[in-house]
């Protein structure tokens, strides 16, 4: 998530990092997800303007722990926002299963299952759903007239050795943790409402004329989908990949220039890192009010400008493709996506960001602050802007350290490692060690990365 680097700048000079404060909370321990999720495949419609679609979900859940399993917890991360009241994500009937406690402010629902699911074996639960973009200026709600659904799709929710896990909703951030699944969605709407989305996507025009069958299908964590008064303008990249811009009819300049920025931007990153992983790349123009722009697989929102639509790009490497905590490690991800931005998703690299070394912030734990979890960041998020800044400066410290070409291979083969898994700081930080030794520790202490919190 880019959320408004010029904010978080602005935000961090205010809340002064150098002035004394109470500790930092702890992230907790970081565990490997289960990857209980299946699939997903999902029907829906929409008879108005796009902002309500109905429909059913099925989602084919396995069991990927060691020990039977009795319930399932799904993620309807669409009624964080605004909560329960009135709800934007609405679970009328299941399938599979019964529907028992609905929490977190409505964004977690338990499904009891007629009878203990063995491990390695699979379940279908097939959800009736009702989603309404609420009227918010958010990835999950709209912008100039567009409707978007961020999250709104119905997930099943984190579980790993522990047991399951249901973080709540970050307004500024990340709790959103998936495994790796198939996703196939047919979206059913007016002529007059295009749909864009994750994935290969196809529009079909149904008897009569009036309607159309926009389908896509795509192996990810996520899916979103956005329907609107938008056009469209193409291009593609000198590898193939199809790219496709969108905005509202009237802003034409908006169009092409993020049409141009993604492009570029695909370019650069695929000459340091695998290719990005699928045939098609979709952006939408719509300036959120928490500024910026999300992320989500295949598909991103943009403020228009050149650095937010770089760094969403290169989200599709980290969080996408390579996964991770994103509630209790925010700056795994969000760090490697703003080296990214800033060092390999343009012809020329520019200049460090502004970031906050260890021996000059006056907070608890100065050496392992940056790696806060979202429980911290949510109530100061002044403070965030060292989850993405500081990084960027550790890492070109680590390149300078163990030389370009040995840091590029250990960029790329993290990538190739772990492709639709799940990347742990941790294991980050082995990587580098790996390749450079212990003299590596003392780049991530120097930047608040050090491991302990």
């Amino acid at each position: 998530m880019s959320i408004g680097r010029r904010l978080l700048a602005l935000l961090a000079a205010l809340v002064a990092l150098t002035a004394a404060a109470a500790p930092a909370s702890a992230a907790g321990r970081v565990e490997t997800p289960y990857r209980d999720a299946v699939s997903y495949a999902a029907d829906l419609t929409t008879v108005g303007d796009g902002r309500t679609w109905t429909g059913t979900e099925k989602i084919v859940v396995k069991n990927a722990g060691r020990k039977p399993l009795d319930r399932v917890w799904l993620r309807l991360w669409g009624n964080g926002p605004v909560g329960c009241s009135p709800r934007a994500v609405t679970v009328t009937a299941v399938e599979g299963g019964t529907k028992r406690r609905l929490t977190r402010r409505c964004s977690a629902l338990e499904i009891l299952l007629p009878a203990p699911l063995a491990p390695g074996l699979t379940t279908t639960l097939t959800l009736s759903l009702s989603i309404t973009a609420p009227d918010i200026q958010d990835r999950f709600g709209s912008a100039e007239g567009i409707f978007l659904f961020g999250n709104a799709l119905p997930v099943v929710a984190q579980r790993d050795v522990r047991g399951w896990q249901l973080p709540g909703y970050s307004q500024y951030g990340e709790s959103f943790v998936s495994s790796w699944a198939a996703f196939d969605l047919a979206f059913h709407h007016p002529v007059s409402i295009p749909v864009a989305a994750s994935g290969t996507t196809t529009t079909t025009p149904d008897p009569g004329g009036a309607t159309a069958t926009t389908t896509t299908a795509i192996q990810a964590r996520d899916a979103f989908w956005a329907t609107g008064p938008m056009t469209e303008v193409t291009g593609q990249t000198k590898r193939g990949t199809l790219v496709r811009a969108w905005s509202t009819p009237e802003a034409v300049a908006d169009r092409k220039e993020v049409l141009a920025q993604a492009v570029g931007a695909l370019e650069e990153i695929e000459r340091h890192l695998p290719d990005y992983p699928y045939p098609e790349f979709d952006v939408v123009v719509a300036r959120i009010e928490a500024g910026g722009g999300m992320e989500y697989p295949g598909i991103v929102l943009t403020d228009g400008s050149d650095d937010v639509t770089r760094h969403e790009t290169g989200h599709q490497w980290f969080y996408g493709l390579v996964g991770d905590d994103q509630y209790r490690e925010p700056w795994v991800d969000e760090g490697l996506t703003s080296f990214i931005e800033y060092t390999w998703s343009s012809p020329s690299e520019k200049p460090l960001p502004r970031c906050y070394p260890a021996s000059k912030i006056a907070l608890g734990g100065p050496s392992t602050f940056a790696t806060n979890s979202m429980e911290y960041w949510n109530t100061h998020v002044g403070q965030y802007i060292v989850a993405y800044n500081n990084p960027v400066c550790a890492l070109r410290d680590l390149r300078k350290l163990i030389g370009r070409g040995k840091f590029g291979r250990v960029m790329h083969d993290l990538v190739e490692s772990y492709a639709t898994g799940f990347l742990s700081s941790t294991a980050l930080r082995r990587a580098f060690r790996e390749a450079g030794g212990r003299r590596t520790d003392a780049v991530w202490r120097r930047w608040g990365l050090a491991p302990g919190r």
